[in-house]
């Protein structure tokens, strides 16, 4: 099962890094293997990035689509949803730095992410899509339905805002 080995490198990436270093230190000389080589590839591109497209649908039509503009300035956010999401659309500028940002994108490590997920045999759930855009004109997508990469959470949470609202005087905070 890919998930489950995609688990395992995510996991064991801090103390391979340290195990590597302990080796070069000893006098060694260390090989990068392809899949090493690969993820550095992916995070220098990832300095390249300029949006970010997210798209997020349950069975019940709710739906969330975040577009996510990264300049040297800043990274800013428009937000477009059903009624009970977010309202009927509404941007903001994410508090991070774009360095920041995209060392938390390094985080997520979705180099080792497949660019299809698809559970078989459910009829309703959820479904997603991630499009990234790059300085050069390339485009990387991932998409999914009712599966998704073992830290999917990670990536989701990249994208909350909080929000503050107040009604009859008493002040709400809630996710979007």
């Amino acid at each position: 099962n890919l998930n489950k080995v995609e688990c395992k490198i995510y996991k064991y990436d801090r103390k391979l890094d340290c195990a590597i270093k302990a080796f070069i230190e000893a006098g060694g000389e260390y090989i990068p293997t392809r899949y090493e080589k690969e993820a550095f590839l992916f995070n220098q591109k990832l300095e390249s990035i300029t949006k970010i497209v997210y798209y997020f649908e349950t069975f019940n039509e709710e739906w969330t689509l975040k577009t996510i503009d990264v300049s040297e300035s800043e990274i800013s956010m428009d937000l477009m949803g059903d009624v009970f999401v977010v309202g009927y659309g509404c941007s903001c500028v994410l508090s991070t730095n774009k360095e920041e940002f995209i060392q938390r994108l390094k985080g997520i490590h979705m180099n080792e992410w497949l660019h299809r997920y698809h559970a078989r045999y459910v009829l309703d759930g959820s479904s997603w899509s991630l499009i990234l855009c790059f300085s050069n004109g390339e485009v990387i997508d991932y998409h999914g339905a009712n599966d998704f990469p073992h830290n999917f959470d990670d990536l989701r949470n990249l994208f909350y805002v909080l929000r503050e609202v107040r009604i009859d005087g008493m002040q709400f905070c809630y996710r979007i």
